[in-house]
């Protein structure tokens, strides 16, 4: 028995309790190893899986801190193919599109989440500020991307720019969690934090003056 399983005894019955170690001392995870795609792999695999006769459906995202926005958005975009593949922004084009304070996971982190979904079926990263040069390499035949993530006409954004050269589809959607996002996360996180320092100061002044 190894030295972390436990014997326990409870109402006179014992029962063993064994541990199981996982993933804890791992940098990447098996399911990431599989569906992470090197970008200079990207033609090769686009390739193959349309000769198998599989459509491509393409999205993009920071994917920071998954919550069911994503789920819902990612489910919208496996419905347009058969084979799903998820640009990530790496850390460098997240910290030059939101500001110093993101990405709060890292490139491997976020990718791993979402390696997790079985809805997704690949995953690369992409170091551009757009996903339009990844789109250009994987020539899917379907993109989404969310209402609003552009500036002006929708025909300057860079992504359907690039579909518009490969002949591909172009999907928008609404934004699927519309009460909910990262960012607002962050934000309830910070306010939570500050209001229960607010409730606790008075009584941490206090000890240290009793100290």
């Amino acid at each position: 028995m190894s030295p972390k399983n436990l014997r326990i005894k409870l109402n006179g019955r014992r029962i063993e309790v064994d541990y199981l170690k996982g993933l804890s001392d791992s940098e990447i995870s098996p399911s990431l190893t599989r569906k992470l795609i090197p970008r200079k792999e990207l033609a090769e695999l686009g390739n193959f899986l349309r000769r198998r006769g599989n459509s491509i459906s393409f999205t993009t995202g920071v994917f920071d801190m998954i919550h069911i926005g994503h789920s819902r958005y990612l489910q919208l975009a496996k419905s347009l193919g058969d084979i799903l593949i998820a640009g990530v922004n790496t850390d460098g084009s997240v910290r030059r599109l939101k500001g110093k304070n993101r990405p709060i996971l890292d490139q491997n982190k976020r990718a791993e989440m979402l390696s997790s979904l079985g809805i997704v079926d690949y995953i690369t990263f992409f170091d551009e500020n757009t996903g339009a040069e990844t789109i250009k390499i994987l020539k899917p035949n379907s993109y989404l991307c969310v209402e609003g993530s552009w500036e002006g006409d929708i025909a300057t954004k860079q992504e359907v720019v690039a579909m518009a050269e490969i002949g591909g589809k172009v999907f928008y959607a609404a934004r699927q969690g519309p009460t909910v996002s990262t960012s607002t996360i962050i934000e309830s996180i910070s306010r939570r934090a500050v209001e229960r320092l607010a409730r606790e100061l008075p009584r941490l002044v206090n000890e240290g003056l009793k100290f």
